[in-house]
């Protein structure tokens, strides 16, 4: 039995088939294979520029919000002492209010209070005064008499003409 050599028959011819083949591909379709692959690789060069760029903006964006984050935190912290300022001048205020309207309802309460003193000072010294004339009354009716009505009377209109 003979070997058979690299170039019989089928061996062979199978061969140029395929540089055959391979050459008219390489041929016909490297341009477009060619084309198709710089079109492939720009479009994913740009999709990783573009990628880049969002993470980038993503970032910046990030760092912003970072940034406006801690403002609105030192915002925070500025107004919650504002309102701890404020709150602490409004009880002050309103405790020296409080003081204020505690010494004038005290100063008022006072003021009637000597005022219904004396409004019952001057009853009750006219009340007296009142019952002394009415005592004196009585007593001047059981002891004095006629004439010593006539004496005073007389006494009276002289001291008037002087």
């Amino acid at each position: 039995m003979e070997h058979p050599s690299f170039f019989s028959g089928t061996l062979l011819w199978s061969f140029i088939n395929f540089t055959i083949l391979a050459g008219l591909l390489a041929y016909f379709a490297a341009k477009p294979l060619k084309e198709f692959l710089t079109n492939r690789h720009r479009k994913l060069k740009d999709e990783i520029e573009g990628a880049e760029r969002s993470r980038k903006e993503a970032e910046q964006s990030c760092q912003e919000c970072r940034k406006k984050l801690s403002e609105i935190e030192q915002e925070l912290v500025k107004l919650q002492r504002s309102f701890k300022e404020e709150g602490e001048r409004e009880r002050k205020m309103i405790l020296e209010e409080a003081e204020r309207s505690g010494r004038r309802i005290r100063k008022e309460a006072q003021e009637i209070g000597e005022g219904e003193v004396q409004r019952v000072r001057k009853l009750l010294q006219d009340e007296a005064a009142e019952l002394t004339v009415r005592i004196a009354e009585g007593i001047l009716k059981k002891e004095i008499n006629y004439q010593d009505q006539e004496r005073l009377i007389k006494d009276y209109l002289e001291r008037m003409v002087e």
